[in-house]
C-alpha cells in the first residue's frame, strides 16, 4: 500500500491532535458551585468549633459527626477541584486560587482551627483526637493547594 502525499498529511494532523494538550480554560459556574460548597463546609466547621471552643469534648463530638456525614462529599469536591486547577487556564487559575486561599471564610476556618488547637491541643485527654483531625483536614488543604500552585 502506498501513502499519498494527502494520507501522510492526514496521518500527521490526526497524531498531532490526538497526543496535543488540552487547552486551558476559563473559570466556569461549575467550578464558582464547587468552591461554594467548598467553603459552605469551612463555614459550618468553623461554626462547630467557635461554638464549643470552651467544651473541647463537645466540639470534638460534633466534629466527628460532621465529618463522618460530610467526609466522603468533602474529598470528592477537593478532588473536583483539584482536577479542575489543571484544567484552568493561567488567569483563572490564580483567581481561584486568591479565592481559596486568601477568602474572609478561609481566614475564618484556619483561625477556628488555630484556636481549637491552641486551646487544648496540648491537653493529654484531647490532644491525639485534635492532632488526627487536623491532620485530616490540612491533608486534604494541601491537596488543593497543591493544585493551585501549579
Amino acid at each position: 500500500m502506498r501513502l499519498t502525499f494527502f494520507s501522510l498529511a492526514s496521518l500527521l494532523v490526526f497524531s498531532i491532535v490526538l497526543t496535543a494538550p488540552a487547552q486551558a480554560r476559563p473559570r466556569t459556574t461549575d467550578d464558582d458551585v464547587l468552591v461554594e460548597k467548598l467553603l459552605g463546609h469551612a463555614d459550618k466547621i468553623s461554626a462547630i468549633l467557635e461554638k464549643d471552643l470552651e467544651r473541647p469534648k463537645k466540639g470534638l463530638a460534633a466534629l466527628d459527626r460532621y465529618l463522618k456525614k460530610n467526609r466522603k462529599q468533602m474529598k470528592t469536591i477537593v478532588a473536583k477541584l483539584v482536577t479542575v486547577c489543571g484544567q484552568l487556564d493561567d488567569d483563572a487559575r490564580g483567581d481561584l486560587a486568591k479565592e481559596l486561599m486568601w477568602s474572609e471564610r478561609t481566614g475564618r476556618f484556619l483561625q477556628a482551627l488555630t484556636a481549637f488547637r491552641d486551646k487544648h491541643g496540648a491537653d493529654p485527654a484531647y490532644q491525639k483526637k485534635i492532632d488526627v483531625r487536623m491532620e485530616e483536614l490540612m491533608s486534604e488543604g494541601k491537596k488543593l493547594v497543591d493544585a493551585l500552585m501549579q
